[in-house]
């Protein structure tokens, strides 16, 4: 390498570095700004001995896992809180949960449940409003049940 050379890639560099710790960008994102790889820009970040910063903070994989076990669906989460639905799943996979610590009702919004709850105690059957919706006749059963509007018996 030239000086010249080593001085320009010295430069890339040193802002590769800044706009890596201003913490608004991913390795992919700074990688496109530079046209290098994400796998070249973590090289750099090695070399120059910049230490890794944790992708997601401890406080909002917190609110992940608060919001979920409230009843809210990844996909709200994710929205709410400006993250990917994939990396929203993996926090709440890596804590051990599940849709049945989440809320079952939380997947279908306010509007629909509550018009099944309607059409059902305006005398429509289960049948007619799932296939009416386009939903599982089981899953229109079970928010009934859920919301309490059916009960169930046992022998």
């Amino acid at each position: 390498m030239t000086t010249t050379q080593v001085d320009t890639a010295y430069v890339r560099d040193k802002q590769l570095i800044d706009t890596y710790q201003s913490g608004n960008y991913t390795l992919q994102q700074i990688g496109a700004m530079f046209d290098l790889s994400r796998q070249r820009v973590h090289q750099v970040l090695q070399r120059h001995k910049i230490p890794r910063k944790p992708r997601i903070p401890d406080e909002s994989k917190d609110r992940v896992i608060e919001l979920f076990l409230s009843g809210l669906s990844i996909h709200v989460i994710a929205q709410q809180l400006g993250m990917g639905v994939e990396s929203t799943r993996q926090i709440i996979k890596r804590a051990n949960l599940s849709r049945s610590q989440g809320s079952f009702l939380s997947k279908y919004p306010m509007e629909i449940r509550e018009g099944i709850y309607q059409q059902f105690l305006a005398g429509k059957s289960t049948l007619e409003i799932a296939r009416q919706l386009g939903l599982p006749q089981s899953s229109v059963y079970a928010l009934l049940r859920k919301a309490g509007v059916i009960q169930t018996t046992t022998v």
